[in-house]
């Protein structure tokens, strides 16, 4: 009776809730949104990615990931863990687009007072760090109460990783070490999984010290499952790890391979 039209109530507002409706026309509108050759979508690039951040700061709950990740499924078991929901991931493609174009100027818009004259110049023909005007999205993200958001930032790690500058990576590095830190086990798998990621693309040998410290984090975490991801891990870093001193960036993660591989007897 009452009880069951409470839930029914309940299902269709979730289902109607203005985060889910918005989710929705991100979705629809996703090719408009990420498009780099686009004149009117570069204009607003910058408006778009404000945008999508204060979405991600209010889906405090993960709605937007949770239906993505149950449409992916046909409606079963999903884990957030691996899916940004509409928002995030339309972050993350506007960001890696906007990071891979050999000119940024193509990404830039309105009026660059605003930014610092660092990032200024990295707009104006710095196409090897390319990424260095989008860590300030990273911190904003970083900083949210929104689970959503945090667990984006992190994600966008890998993205700019090879296109930004050591100070910056430095940056990048400090919002990493705090995700894995996090008091949400959610967002402390995500910057495992994130972690894995970065090791392949790690070619100079201060960060190795980071990557190895992230490792001990990792194998000390109260959350079982992390610790052992954290075994994965460690011996993803170090297979890349030759990468760090002689390996060369322009030829890839795999351009060195010392370590037996995993189907040999002595793995």
């Amino acid at each position: 009776g009452k009880k069951q039209k409470g839930k029914i109530r309940g299902k269709k507002s979730a289902e109607e809730s203005p985060l889910l409706r918005i989710g929705d026309a991100l979705q629809r509108t996703r090719f408009f949104l990420v498009e780099t050759s686009s004149t009117t979508a570069t204009a607003l690039r910058w408006e778009i990615i404000d945008y999508l951040c204060t979405v991600l700061d209010l889906d405090t709950e993960q709605e937007l990931s949770e239906k993505e990740a149950a449409s992916a499924t046909g409606g079963g078991e999903a884990s957030p863990t691996n899916d940004l929901g509409s928002a995030g991931s339309i972050l993350k493609l506007i960001v890696l687009n906007c990071s891979a174009l050999d000119d940024t100027t193509n990404c830039a818009v309105g009026d660059d007072s605003s930014l610092s004259l660092d990032d200024q110049s990295t707009r104006s023909g710095n196409t090897s760090h390319a990424g260095n005007a989008f860590i300030s999205v990273v911190h904003r993200l970083a900083a949210s109460k929104s689970t959503s958001a945090r667990i984006t930032a992190c994600s966008l790690g890998p993205v700019l990783w090879s296109h930004l500058d050591f100070p910056r990576q430095l940056q990048l590095r400090g919002v990493i070490t705090r995700a894995l830190h996090d008091v949400e086990v959610i967002v402390r798998k995500s910057t495992a999984a994130v972690l894995h990621e970065i090791a392949e693309l790690v070619f100079d040998r201060r960060s190795v010290p980071w990557l190895v410290l992230m490792c001990e984090r990792s194998m000390t975490d109260p959350e079982p499952q992390l610790r052992a991801a954290a075994m994965t891990l460690t011996w993803h870093l170090a297979e890349h790890l030759p990468n760090a001193f002689t390996g060369d960036a322009n030829k890839g993660s795999l351009s060195i391979r010392r370590l037996p591989p995993r189907t040999d007897p002595t793995f």
